[in-house]
């Protein structure tokens, strides 16, 4: 069965970044590790416009949770293991369940990460009068700086030259009692 492209956060930084789930052209390197390639609109994405959230505070909360749920998801890289973060703070728990599947996978190969990956987050969609109030933040994720290697000797993991490591994502967002949860994340396939 093929993997959902919707995946949180961190998994799709795990796919761009360690080829360790599905989401890939079906080629495995020789290390029989999944490669990810460029969609065929590997063009840069033309940005939408949005409001400013210093404008609004609702939207600013939004982009606070928003940024708080990829802080703990790069602390939970950084040592492969959710235990001690606010990753589940901040995730639902379909979304938690592909952290935590990720995770396990990077435990398996004795793989963390380095270093951070860098936002550029704005709110596309806030609708705040909906029972359940929803937004869309969509974003320019670089994982370039954001570096997997093997946790036993700190070397670099070898990726296919052809990732994408600046690409546009997509989260839906739900607001859960005092916060914005990250509900689902859609990597786009898509150069920003």
């Amino acid at each position: 069965m093929r993997r959902s492209r919707h995946v949180s956060a961190a998994v799709a930084a795990g796919v761009l970044l360690l080829g360790a789930t599905g989401c890939g052209s079906g080629e495995t390197d020789a290390k029989n590790t999944p490669v990810v390639s460029p969609s065929p609109s590997d063009t840069p994405a033309s940005p939408s416009p949005s409001r400013s959230s210093s404008e609004d505070p609702d939207e600013a909360a939004v982009l606070k949770d928003y940024r708080a749920s990829w802080d703990a998801q790069m602390e939970a890289y950084a040592k492969a293991d959710s235990n001690g973060t606010k990753v589940p703070d901040y995730l639902t728990l379909d979304a938690l369940a592909e952290v935590e599947s990720d995770l396990m996978t990077m435990r398996k190969r004795g793989h963390i990460t380095t270093g951070e990956a860098v936002l550029s987050p704005e709110v596309t969609r806030l609708d705040m009068k909906a029972k359940l109030p929803k937004a869309t933040v969509r974003d320019c994720v670089d994982v370039s700086e954001w570096t997997p290697v093997k946790k036993d000797s700190g070397k670099k993991v070898s990726l296919p030259p052809e990732r994408l490591t600046k690409y546009v994502m997509t989260s839906d967002m739900e607001h859960w009692g005092k916060r914005w949860m990250v509900v689902k994340f859609t990597v786009e396939g898509k150069r920003c």
